[in-house]
């Protein structure tokens, strides 16, 4: 159902007299997140406050991570922690950039791979990226 049926419908019921709990209208606005793919290897797994891995042409960082379905043709956003970017996508391989940012300091940055299609979130499994201290 389009956005423009789904309204159409909610008027039409509106006039009706019925609410869009009793009608069981669905709520298009807020896509429904599924987990459907799963993170099966990944790298680094740990690396070093501010040190670069996997060093790039640019001087940047990146990152792997090969899960448990072809994702060409779809659009990834990699979640590292609270920052979003980009990823690459090879068949079963997503690969991305990871800002200094993300890894300047010690911690755990989880990740987690998201496809968006307009109507779902379908999102991987979480993993883990460790920062040591220098």
């Amino acid at each position: 159902m389009t956005v423009r049926q789904s309204l159409l419908a909610c008027f039409a019921l509106l006039v009706a007299g019925c609410s869009r709990t009793m009608c069981d209208i669905p709520d298009v606005s807020s896509p429904e997140v599924i987990v459907k793919f799963h993170i099966e290897a990944y790298g680094p797994q740990r690396t070093r406050a501010g040190e670069s891995f996997n060093a790039q042409p640019d001087g940047s960082s990146a990152a792997w991570f090969r899960v448990d379905k072809d994702l060409s043709g779809t659009e990834v956003k990699v979640h590292l922690g609270s920052t979003v970017v980009p990823g690459d996508i090879s068949g079963n391989l997503v690969t991305v950039k990871v800002p200094l940012a993300v890894h300047s300091k010690p911690g755990l940055i989880p990740v987690v791979l998201e496809i968006v299609d307009g109507v779902n979130i379908t999102k991987s499994d979480s993993v883990t990226i460790t920062v040591d201290s220098q």
